[in-house]
């Protein structure tokens, strides 16, 4: 996953520094090319975001639940998921960093930042 996402960040740089150097018949392709790997790239970060949001808020309903009144077997349960709920859920990239829209918004100013120094080396 993590190579996948230093591949989408050298092409979203490479994509935007051909089309900006000639605008040609096959600026089309590249466009599509670059939609497609930016739509990608969107999607595994909104449901990793998804994802933990949804986690978020199985833990809260489990620890705003009314214990008191639960059968013995109800409250086992429930503390199995409040015990579950302690670690955040969601999709990692490499076991270390979640996919987020955060995450999305970071690797589009890094391919930005790479793209303007390359931009002026040229």
């Amino acid at each position: 996953m993590l190579l996948q996402f230093m591949d989408c960040i050298a092409f979203w740089v490479l994509s935007i520094l051909s089309l900006s150097i000639s605008f040609d018949e096959k600026a089309v392709s590249t466009i599509v090319l670059f939609m497609v790997a930016t739509s990608e790239t969107f999607a595994f970060c909104k449901l990793g975001s998804q994802l933990n949001d949804e986690s978020e808020a199985v833990a809260d309903a489990a620890f705003l639940a009314q214990k008191y009144d639960l059968a013995l077997s109800d409250k086992k349960a429930l503390s199995l998921i409040i015990q579950r709920a302690q670690k955040p859920e969601g999709i990692k990239m490499v076991g270390f960093q979640y996919l987020d829209i955060q995450l999305f918004g970071s690797l589009v100013q890094r391919s930005y930042s790479i793209l303007m120094v390359i931009r002026d080396q040229l």
